[in-house]
């Protein structure tokens, strides 16, 4: 049996025939947290609502400049219109695996399944393998932790097999270095 072409896609295919097709992405900050803000949102993570509040706090209400930063960039402020509410409200089960870290007053590896309440209430149905932080962001007490992939894989291939339609925010960590957030 020979291999199958690269091009040899007819899923792939299908789904662009059938779908939208986008020709350019942009990213709406270099860094991860607002990014996936901007991602989830469609707005620039400046617009954020804990970005404007932290910067009116930080800077007054007259500045020119929003403090968007990742420990400033939080959804959980902004509920109402992000695409996993949209999506949902559309019939679509969704769901998100692996890095979160866009929830406000949460301390990284507290309290788990208050984590995924809050990743839940912003509009995902399911929040699995799931983390709150960063990879070399250490439990209490221990040191060097890193993200279990395979754990994040395979709960994304659990919750792709178990609904449709349906709508799935899987954010690996892999791209990061250890200590960078």
């Amino acid at each position: 049996m020979g291999a199958t072409p690269a091009l040899a896609l007819p899923n792939i295919a299908r789904l662009a025939a059938e779908g939208a097709t986008f020709s350019r992405a942009y990213a709406s900050s270099p860094m991860c947290a607002p990014s996936r803000y901007g991602l989830l949102t469609g707005r620039h993570p400046s617009r954020g609502a804990y970005a404007q509040q932290s910067t009116i706090d930080k800077c007054g209400a007259g500045s020119t400049v929003t403090d968007v930063v990742v420990p400033k960039t939080k959804l959980d402020l902004d509920l109402s219109s992000n695409v996993q509410t949209l999506l949902r409200d559309g019939g679509y089960r969704t769901g998100i695996v692996g890095k979160w870290h866009l929830s406000s007053g949460t301390s990284e590896w507290a309290d788990y399944e208050a984590d995924r309440a809050k990743a839940t209430a912003t509009g995902f149905d399911a929040a699995e393998a799931f983390y709150i932080g960063n990879m070399d962001s250490s439990f209490p007490g221990e040191k060097g932790f890193s993200h279990n992939q395979e754990w994040v894989t395979a709960e994304a291939l659990t919750f792709v097999r178990g609904a449709s339609p349906w709508f799935l925010y899987m954010n690996p960590t892999a791209p990061h270095s250890p200590g960078i957030k």
